[in-house]
């Protein structure tokens, strides 16, 4: 990557009970985007992945993140949260932001993949197969 074009990508998530219901699991994930480049750029596009443990991923494209497109100056730094539901957890998420510089290149940023976990004591209620996470990392 040319270091002109660097965009330095990092995440925390936490669990919303308030947002969540028994058969959709809400988390709420903070994103912060450092310009570790040269030149400033702007956050054009969003493409997300999100998986949970049945298997079912949604795909998710579109412009900026939370209504913005945020142009982003070199040494500089932006954060936004917004949030994710899942119906079966454990659950991951990854995906990469598009950007363009100053000088027209456009580049990637790459969003890390983040675990969804299932929140202490919870009890599925929409799949008769599940084994807690917690069980998963003990047997294996």
């Amino acid at each position: 990557m040319n270091s002109n074009h660097r965009i330095d990508v990092s995440v925390e998530v936490v669990y919303s009970p308030g947002h969540s219901t028994a058969t959709r699991l809400f988390y709420i994930y903070f994103i912060t985007m450092h310009n570790a480049g040269l030149q400033e750029a702007k956050l054009l596009r969003r493409h997300f992945f999100i998986r949970d443990a049945n298997g079912f991923e949604q795909e998710v494209e579109g412009d900026g993140v939370v209504g913005e497109q945020p142009t982003i100056a070199a040494g500089q730094t932006y954060r936004y949260h917004s949030g994710v539901p899942i119906e079966c957890p454990p659950g991951s998420m990854r995906g990469s932001y598009t950007f363009r510089a100053v000088d027209g290149t456009e580049f990637q940023a790459e969003l890390p993949e983040f675990m969804l976990y299932e929140p202490p004591g919870y009890v599925p209620q929409n799949t008769p197969s599940y084994t807690p996470m917690l069980e998963k990392r003990i047997l294996n």
